[in-house]
């Protein structure tokens, strides 16, 4: 399977098998058969390496559980893209999930990794999210049990694997919400290359700054190294020219972290995923 198709940075090489999961019972299954996996969303904060030794790729269906609205409450598999998603809570007059349109990821990718923007986090939608362990044993965990922090969570040190999430909502006017909706895409559009190969944000905001403006001010944006390149339009994102590599990308990153620290004193940390 082609890792184009698999991420949206879409870098070049392959990796041997992705399997979809159907159901929960399914999933847990798999889990439980395999030693060596990983459970890809969309794949939108990821760069995998094509020699990595994890023998199998696997996606969760967005079908994989019955989705469900009582009053402000929403039930949804992980599965579910945050484009879907969005497009039935507003029918329902449901508002909170604006700050995230325009975000090619899905709802368990996003819970994982604590997503935030414009001060706003997911964390403070969830409700409870439903896990299946690496023995196969599943647990609703509370949201005081999921241990959020910026860009983290529980999922970040441990292999359990998300299959659905409860959020609680607030009720709004289906006008306002689309508006917002449609305010935030072009927001998006405008400030950062989503119509380009990206995986999003390299690295995280450090404490006291932000890691576009460091990287700025270190002379970087714009800058192309071998197949990449830090995009013009926003400095914490980099884009594939077309032919990038993993070794590419690693290279860079090590570049850019090497030039801030010199330049501001920072030391940055990534968000972006590696899978090596």
């Amino acid at each position: 399977m082609p890792i184009s198709q698999l991420t949206t940075f879409k870098n070049k090489g392959t990796v041997p098998v992705l399997v979809v999961l159907q159901k929960i019972d399914e999933i847990a299954e798999f889990i439980v058969k395999n030693d060596s996996y990983y459970i890809l969303g969309q794949g939108s904060n990821l760069i995998i390496n094509p020699n990595t030794k994890i023998k199998t790729f696997a996606k969760i269906s967005p079908d994989s559980s019955q989705f469900k609205i009582s009053n402000t409450k929403i039930k949804v598999g992980a599965g579910f893209s945050i484009s879907k998603l969005l497009t039935i809570v507003q029918e329902h007059s449901l508002s909170g999930l604006e700050f995230a349109a325009g975000v090619p990821t899905t709802l368990g990718g996003m819970i994982a990794m604590n997503f935030g923007c414009w001060g706003q986090e997911i964390s403070k939608l969830v409700e409870r999210v439903h896990v299946i362990t690496e023995a196969g044993e599943r647990y609703w965990l509370s949201n005081e049990e999921l241990s959020f922090g910026y860009r983290k969570s529980i999922f970040s040190t441990n292999s359990w694997i998300i299959v659905e999430a409860e959020l609680n909502l607030s009720k709004g006017s289906i006008a306002r919400i689309r508006k917002e909706i449609a305010t935030n895409i072009e927001k998006r559009l405008r400030s950062q290359p989503l119509n380009q190969r990206t995986f999003g944000s390299i690295f995280k905001n450090p404490q006291g700054s932000y890691a576009a403006k460091l990287i700025e001010e270190s002379g970087l944006k714009g800058y192309e190294y071998k197949n990449v390149k830090i995009s013009e339009q926003h400095a914490n994102f980099m884009v594939n020219l077309g032919d990038a590599g993993f070794d590419d990308v690693l290279g860079f990153i090590d570049f850019i972290r090497l030039k801030v620290r010199e330049k501001t004193g920072f030391n940055l940390e990534l968000e972006v995923k590696t899978i090596k």
